[in-house]
C-alpha cells in the first residue's frame, strides 16, 4: 500500500487546523488544504482526492457524515479521522461497538474525541496512518 501524500483538514477552530498542519508538515513534509466550513471541505476532497481527510463532526454548512455520504458515493478511498468533542456522539457512518468500519467503496472513518488543550492522542492517531515521509533534496 502507498503511503499519504494529500491530505484535507476541516475544523472550525483555526488553532486546531494550524497544529495538526504544523505537526504534518514538521514530521511529513507535506501541505495539507485547510478550510474551515463543510462545503469547502466536500469541494477541496473532490478536486483533489486525497488519502486522508481530518475533519469535525458538525462543521458549518455540511456536516462530516454528510461529506462521507458523498464521498463513498462518488467511490472514492479515503480514509477519514472524524473529529468529536465528545467520543459518546454517534455518526450514522461509523459502527459503535468497534469505532472502526470500513464503509463502502473502502472509505475508513475512524472517530476520535479531543482536546482543545491537549490535541496529542489525535497527532498520535495521525502517526499510527501511514503517511509517506517525503525525503527532501538539499
Amino acid at each position: 500500500m502507498q503511503g499519504i501524500n494529500r491530505i484535507v483538514i476541516a475544523h472550525r477552530n483555526q488553532g486546531i487546523i494550524d497544529t495538526i498542519t504544523a505537526h504534518i508538515a514538521l514530521k511529513y513534509h507535506i501541505t495539507c488544504k485547510t478550510t474551515n466550513d463543510g462545503f469547502v471541505a466536500l469541494r477541496n476532497i473532490l478536486k483533489l482526492g486525497p488519502e486522508l481527510v481530518i475533519i469535525e463532526a458538525d462543521l458549518p454548512y455540511l456536516n462530516a457524515t454528510d461529506i462521507i455520504r458523498c464521498i463513498n458515493k462518488k467511490g472514492y478511498t479515503t480514509k477519514f479521522i472524524v473529529i468529536t468533542p465528545d467520543i459518546s456522539i454517534k455518526l450514522p457512518c461509523v459502527s459503535e461497538t468497534k469505532k472502526v468500519r470500513t464503509l463502502p467503496c473502502h472509505t475508513q472513518v475512524i472517530k476520535t474525541s479531543y482536546n482543545p488543550d491537549n490535541l496529542n492522542p489525535l497527532l498520535e492517531l495521525i502517526d499510527q496512518i501511514e503517511i509517506k515521509q517525503r525525503k527532501i533534496s538539499y
